[in-house]
């Protein structure tokens, strides 16, 4: 087994897509990394790309936007060896790792043992994929797409969303993705009442689907069928708009939301985690 480094985000496309490709929605957050840095090079200036090869067989990939967390597809254990060992000289360090079980948590074992440092938190997730949508009935309001009048309120509630999930966050942060969504046009807002009322997002373009992110509803509003009604409503958009699949993650630690993605039509794909190292 051996670690490739590429620079060339078209090369590195081209070497592993089709591996990618055999569990496209397990791969969903890869793929659509991968794709943005193609398509969008100036969305992240910095970045490592790695790929693990058997001979000249892709077994598996693994890729990190600096401060982002390194992600890594499932591969097996002498390659995720191999993984530990390249990912020690990266020129940015690794402060966490995101990927399918149970390769993530036997990446994390190596890696805490190897740099001699200790898991600060972990997230278990679990992946979805959506090809029909069933629309929660009964729910007042309507989606819109957040535009440049949205800025403020965008900027406030991804620091908040971030905050909910336990990422490492910082207002900088919080700022950017304001303003590259709405350059982007990629959030969307519910509104009831002349109010936003929720938040989502899509992103991360696979050959078939798009992943649904950055989902939050400020306190006051939960528990009103907002959020399920925007996600079902957003979803039902972008499988209008041709795509096959739709795609998100959720926090297991949250029966709630885990409960409404599948009556709107998720379906389980496998699960994930997501470590912080102190």
């Amino acid at each position: 087994m051996r670690i490739e480094a590429h620079t060339d985000p078209q090369a590195f496309s081209s070497l592993v897509h089709q591996a990618l490709c055999a569990n496209e929605a397990e791969n969903c957050l890869g793929l659509g990394i991968i794709d943005t840095l193609v398509a969008q090079p100036d969305r992240y200036p910095k970045f490592h790309l790695l790929a693990a090869l058997d001979g000249a067989r892709v077994v598996g990939a693994a890729w990190m936007t600096p401060p982002h967390p390194l992600g890594i597809t499932a591969m097996p254990d002498a390659a995720l060896a191999a993984l530990a060992e390249a990912a020690s000289g990266l020129a940015h360090p690794v402060t966490s790792v995101v990927g399918p079980r149970p390769g993530v948590d036997r990446f994390q074992e190596l890696w805490t043992t190897r740099k001699g440092v200790k898991v600060q938190g972990v997230m278990a997730q679990r992946i979805y994929r959506l090809t029909a949508v069933t629309p929660p009935a009964g729910v007042a309001g309507a989606m819109r797409v957040a535009g440049a009048a949205d800025r403020a309120l965008l900027e406030r509630w991804s620091l908040a969303f971030s905050d909910d999930c336990g990422m490492r966050s910082t207002a900088k942060g919080a700022a950017e993705a304001a303003d590259f969504a709405v350059k982007q046009g990629s959030r969307v807002l519910w509104e009831a009442g002349g109010e936003p009322v929720a938040m989502a997002g899509f992103g991360g373009k696979t050959p078939s689907g798009i992943r649904i992110s950055w989902v939050y509803t400020p306190p006051p509003q939960r528990g009103k069928g907002y959020a399920s009604a925007l996600v079902a409503a957003l979803s039902q958009a972008q499988l209008d708009a041709g795509r096959r699949f739709c795609f998100l993650y959720t926090d297991l630690d949250n029966p709630t939301s885990n409960g409404i993605y599948q009556k709107i039509g998720y379906a389980p794909v496998c699960d994930s985690a997501h470590y912080t190292f102190a």
